[in-house]
């Protein structure tokens, strides 16, 4: 039942990725072997091993190992970046806040106490997802012993197949009813912060990846429960009598049939919907790993039953017929999308297969980690915060997050090493090995057909993990390891196997072991669920903010694409006065043609009150998910940064409204002797808001401890180290650790050019900067905020080349300055660059669009010819587009050529009849050149004027 349990049921707890699955494996586990120790001691089994169990003991060693204590000399011998990247651990360093004697002894006798060491001594970078890696680990193999012992026979073998089968059927029509009556949550009233169930089928998992390679473990199994229904009908009546030896009778062909395994009875006809239905959703699920996974389950399944069984009328029929099923399907609910991916994986070029280039970028930060850390890796867990330091292309993902590699193979050789690789590899070898030749060497049509639907569903997995990292998921694992168990089983022979001696003593001693471990980790298993919780509640908190804030910014854009629409309205008001003189007619605006600076009041954004009650919410979440688990790393720096944040808030209302960085650089002035002076003049100036900032400072600090690799800590720190370090000496040494940890990331470079602005190292500034300006518009922005009030426009231009959208950031920051010359010399720039970057966007839109804000920064010129010259350009490329003709009568009314212009008013009015100011454009047009004809016929000088 246990053993069903966690085939069944774990998937559906999120594929058993979260804490709560995690707390249902380790605990279901641990009961397993409780449950099994028992029934041994009582029934005096014998120990049945299949000779992996040693290389699980091995694994749980290196594991183990990674979070040992190690001296710097140990730890330089197994790899001699820990010391190239942490060159000032020391936490003597970090802590130091002045030269006084007893202040360093306060902080050793501190760090002496807490049990803190000196510098950083594990191997692992993240110990403590380390440790509760191991016991994942150790579950596993409890599942794989227990299950080994278990599988006494060639039919618990099948049984669990069975097993298999209904777990996979029951994911799979879950997975429909969920994504037809979705509402976004997960089983309807469960909300991810991270993904959704109305974009794809995912089923319980939250990655499609995942869900169809879990499905495409039980294609191998329901393949052969398909053949076994087919090859084993009910017996048929007895034929008629042959009454002629030339041509058989109806009955006797029929037999024929059926003997051959033609008899689709009910239990067949489901077994073959449930087969088709589950390669459906494989295939809708859009996963080119779980496609090509389920493609090589089905066509080595096949293989191994085909020549394992004579069945191959029935089995033709049934597979026929299934197979036209699913493209039907396929052609009604999704062929496009599907044919889409099917062309990508067929295509065979990595742009193609590839087109972000994240899959290989991440790989190589992965293989340049491995390199720096060949024998132990860095600690299984520790994977998102290793990678930045060796992606070269970080800045080309600067948003986003790299959980795991893409690859599992990959995943465990930087996180491991050689050591854990090694055991894979072997691992592998030896098990497909076994099955190779057991199913050569096995007479048994029941062992070898059991051995087939065991290593198509391992091909599958060996296959999809070279492109996913699929194992870190547990659902997946743990149906892995029974299908492997039963396969290793059945490469036996059929009598019972008896096993090596084990006293009942034993038994009972593993049964009491399992007991007291399972009340030892309870405790840390229920931490990490509600902490999670509580982490959710936040990380739901802050994408609902960045939500709606995108959302707005979204109804922002569309509300001046409106007003857009109605350019000139501000000449339409003296349209019925017939003797309004030409010189009322106002020029075009820019502020008509691009977003205005008055927002509407819909739109206005958040008040300071909201901000900070907002922040004090995230305040709270943060403190509980600290309260259920004071060593969550991410937790402890994330409510560091929302007490800054609140610190902020706090100083722009107060009397000294002070940032934190002018607070530093007043503090660093002064030049105290000791800390007690400083605490003494910040709490005078400044109240009891420093205390946030004080606070700050210690979280990073304790962050720091628990993962060196954290880089908002570092940040946070560098911001706050003044507050201990008085005479700011430690303060460079910390900007150089950050470079040290993240040389290619955007946030650690662009900190690194401030201050050495702050320092006057302008060339140093820039060489930081040429990083960060083209990679991330939050720090392009704070650049020119810092630079832009002394740098002319030519200095950014000739310095870091920008493109379209980095022009019109610093369009912003000099109309904000109200530097109009240096605003001029932007827009030219735009109306040059626009026009050669249009030519390399494919989408006809986004090329359209692009170029009509070249049009707009010419009218803001007052370059009526460009406009002009490139509006025509724009009618020719796109000869049906409306905005260009619209334009263009605009302009051309503008520069007096009314009859022009009215006729591309009319051309407008004809696409457009509802649009309200047409027609006033085209009357005006009209009233305008019949009063400058009027004026031609009276002028005395007009035949010479015309000759």
């Amino acid at each position: 039942m246990l053993l069903a349990l966690l085939v069944i049921v774990l998937p559906f707890i999120m594929g058993g990725r979260e804490a709560w699955g995690h707390r249902f494996l380790i605990t279901g586990s641990l009961a397993l072997a409780a449950c099994w120790g028992l029934y041994a001691t009582v029934a005096r089994r014998r120990l049945v091993l299949s000779g992996f169990e040693l290389l699980f003991v091995a694994g749980l060693a290196v594991v183990w190992f990674q979070v040992q204590p190690q001296t710097p000399d140990e730890m330089n011998r197994f790899s001699p970046e820990y010391e190239r990247l942490l060159p000032a651990w020391s936490l003597t360093q970090i802590h130091n806040a002045s030269s006084d004697a007893s202040e360093h002894a306060a902080v050793a006798q501190e760090q002496q106490s807490n049990k803190q060491p000196a510098a950083w001594n594990t191997l692992s970078f993240l110990p403590e997802e380390t440790r509760h890696a191991w016991w994942v680990l150790l579950s596993y193999l409890i599942i794989a012993m227990v299950t080994m012992q278990r599988l006494r026979t060639i039919d618990d073998c099948e049984r669990m197949l069975k097993c298999v089968c209904i777990g996979g059927v029951a994911m799979t029509v879950f997975a429909i009813i969920q994504y037809s009556l979705s509402n976004g949550r997960y089983f309807w009233f469960y909300r991810n912060p991270y993904t959704g169930t109305s974009e794809l089928l995912k089923g319980a998992f939250t990655n499609r990846n995942h869900f169809a390679q879990f499905l495409a473990l039980s294609i191998g199994p329901l393949l052969w429960w398909l053949t076994k229904g087919l090859r084993n009908p009910q017996k048929p009546a007895a034929p008629a009598k042959i009454r002629s030896r030339k041509r058989r009778p109806a009955a006797a062909r029929n037999r024929s049939f059926v003997e051959s395994g033609g008899v689709l009875t009910v239990p067949v006809t489901l077994l073959l919907a449930a087969l088709c239905v589950t390669v459906l959703c494989v295939m809708l699920s859009l996963s080119r790993g779980g496609m090509v996974a389920a493609t090589a389950a089905f066509l080595i399944a096949m293989a191994g039953l085909w020549r394992s069984l004579k069945i191959r009328t029935g089995v033709s029929v049934a597979l026929i017929g299934g197979a036209i099923a699913v493209l039907g399907l396929l052609a009604v609910v999704g062929q496009d999308n599907f044919q889409a991916r099917v062309d990508q994986i067929m295509s065979g070029d990595a742009d193609t297969v590839d087109p972000g280039n994240a899959r290989r970028a991440i790989w190589a930060a992965d293989l340049a980690a491995f390199n720096a850390f060949p024998i132990f890796g860095t600690g299984v867990g520790s994977h998102a915060e290793v990678y930045p330091t060796y992606m070269t292309d970080l800045p080309e993902f600067a948003n986003t997050q790299f959980s795991h590699a893409e690859s599992s193979y990959i995943n465990l050789l930087m996180e491991t090493g050689l050591a854990g690789i090694s055991l894979l590899a072997l691992g592998l070898l030896l098990f497909l090995s076994r099955l190779l030749f057991g199913f050569l060497r096995r007479e048994s049509a029941a062992q070898r057909t059991c051995i087939a639907a065991v290593a198509a569903s391992a091909t599958a997995g060996i296959l999809h993990a070279v492109a996913d990292f699929i194992w870190y998921v547990p659902a997946i694992v743990v149906t892995s390891i029974v299908l492997a168990c039963a396969g290793l089983r059945a490469c036996r022979k059929c009598e019972e196997p008896g096993g090596l001696p084990a006293p009942g003593i034993a038994w009972l001693g593993m049964t009491i072991a399992c007991l007291l471990a399972m009340v030892r980790v309870q405790p840390n298993l229920a931490a990490r669920v509600e902490a999670e919780k509580h982490w959710y509640s936040y990380l739901t908190k802050v994408y609902d903010e960045q939500a709606l804030a995108a959302a707005k910014e979204f109804a922002y854009e569309e509300t001046n694409r409106t007003r857009r629409e109605n350019l000139f309205a501000d000449i339409l008001e003296p349209a019925t006065d017939d003797d309004t003189p030409k010189s009322e007619i106002q020029p075009v605006g820019y502020q008509t043609l691009l977003p205005e600076d008055e927002e509407p009041a819909e739109d206005l954004p958040v008040t300071p009150d909201d901000r900070m009650r907002s922040v004090q919410e995230k305040i709270v979440l943060l403190k509980a998910v600290l309260a259920a688990r004071p060593t969550h790393v991410h937790a402890r720096i994330a409510l560091a940064n929302r007490l800054l944040e609140l610190f902020q808030i706090l100083q722009s209302r107060s009397e000294n409204p002070f940032a934190l960085n002018q607070i530093r650089d007043a503090a660093v002035a002064s030049q105290f002797e000791t800390q007690s002076e400083l605490h003494e003049w910040l709490r005078r100036s400044f109240g009891k808001n420093i205390a946030l900032a004080e606070v700050a400072d210690q979280l990073a600090r304790q962050s720091l401890q628990q993962c060196p690799l954290v880089r908002d800590a570092w940040l946070t720190l560098i911001e706050t180290d003044f507050l201990r370090d008085t005479d700011n000496s430690n303060h460079q040494v910390l900007v150089d650790e950050l470079l040290a940890l993240r040389q290619y990331d955007p946030a650690a470079r662009y900190v690194a050019g401030r201050e050495a602005i702050v320092e006057q190292n302008v060339g140093a500034a820039i060489d930081h900067w040429q990083v960060v300006f083209h990679a991330s518009p939050h720090h392009r922005r704070g650049i020119l905020s810092l630079m832009a009030p002394q740098a002319p426009a030519a200095f950014f231009i000739n310095l870091f080349d920008p493109n379209a959208e980095e022009l019109q950031d610093m369009l912003a920051v000099y109309d904000a300055l109200e530097r109009p010359e240096e605003s001029a010399a932007v827009l030219r720039r735009l109306t040059e660059v626009i026009p050669a970057e249009a030519r390399e966007i494919e989408d006809d839109e986004e090329r359209l669009q692009l170029q009509l804000v070249a049009y707009a920064a010419a009218v803001r010129l007052v370059d009526f010819a460009f406009a002009e010259s490139h509006l025509r350009a724009l009618i020719e490329e796109f000869p049906i587009a409306y905005k260009p003709r619209h334009y263009l009568g605009l302009v051309l009314l503008q520069e007096s050529r009314f009859d022009e212009a009215r006729a591309e008013f009319e051309w407008c009015h004809d696409r457009d009849p509802g649009n309200q100011w047409l027609p006033k454009l085209i009357v005006r047009c009209r009233r305008e050149s019949l009063r400058a004809a009027v004026t031609d016929q009276n002028d005395p000088l007009r035949k010479f004027r015309r000759f």
